[in-house]
């Protein structure tokens, strides 16, 4: 039983981490370079330097 759980869970999280990935790429070959440069305009002046 536990072991059908956790090959149900980790085969559904990776689904899943395929799935994202399929729409990631796919929204980058419809947005193109556009989506890059709105979001550079927008969150040009952040700067993040890995401190919380």
């Amino acid at each position: 039983m536990p072991k059908d759980m956790i090959l149900g869970l980790v085969g559904g999280l990776g689904f899943f981490l395929f799935g994202m990935k399929l729409m990631s790429e796919g929204l980058r070959k419809v947005a193109g370079d556009h989506m890059t440069n709105v979001a550079q305009s927008v969150l040009g002046g952040l700067r993040w330097n890995g401190e919380a």
